[in-house]
Parts: structure tokens; C-alpha cells; sequence
């Protein structure tokens, strides 16, 4: 998936009027980084320190949601040695508006 990357210094945080009393509330955030099929006999051999691969790299772009809701795609990267993801696009549901 080919999408330009915004520059990430200089970018501008999105501001929602009238959200002020709600900012505080948490939201359950899910990047989901891949799927794979196993065969029935390699999920039940499955154990401690096991491996799971899946077809995704860093530098591959992936979803984000918020409660089961597209909010955002982004691109993934490792940050001192944990899997992140670097939004390169925020998705407003129901307007229709990507920015």
C-alpha cells in the first residue's frame, strides 16, 4: 500500500470543539498486525516461547480502531525494540474526512 507519509515534525494535533469534558475517557485502541492459517496440528502444538508468523514488516501500513471503529492507518515501526505504529492518517467516522 502506497500512501505519502506526513511530515511528523511540524504536524498539528487534531482539535475537537466540544469534546473538552470527555478527553479523559479511555478508549480501547487495537492495531491489528496480522493473520495467518495454521493447520490444526501446529495450533496444538503450540506452547511457551512458540512462534507465530505473521506476513507483515516494519514499514507495512495497517489499520487502527478505536471501540471496533476505522480511526486511523499508520505504518509500522520499532521503537527501542517494541512494535509501534506511526499514524500517517487520521480517519473522523462519519464525516467522511481523512486528514
Amino acid at each position: 500500500m502506497n500512501q505519502e507519509k506526513p511530515e511528523a515534525a511540524g504536524a498539528e494535533p487534531i482539535t475537537y470543539k466540544g469534546l473538552e469534558d470527555f478527553q479523559d475517557i479511555t478508549l480501547m485502541v487495537e492495531a491489528q498486525l496480522g493473520q495467518t492459517h495454521m493447520r490444526i496440528r501446529d495450533f496444538l502444538a503450540l506452547a511457551p516461547e512458540s512462534i507465530v508468523e505473521l506476513p507483515v514488516s516494519e514499514g507495512d501500513y495497517i489499520s487502527v480502531y478505536a471501540n471496533n471503529k476505522l480511526i486511523a492507518r499508520g505504518e509500522i515501526i520499532v521503537v527501542e525494540g517494541s512494535v509501534s505504529v506511526r499514524v500517517t492518517e487520521v480517519i473522523i467516522p462519519h464525516s467522511g474526512i481523512r486528514v
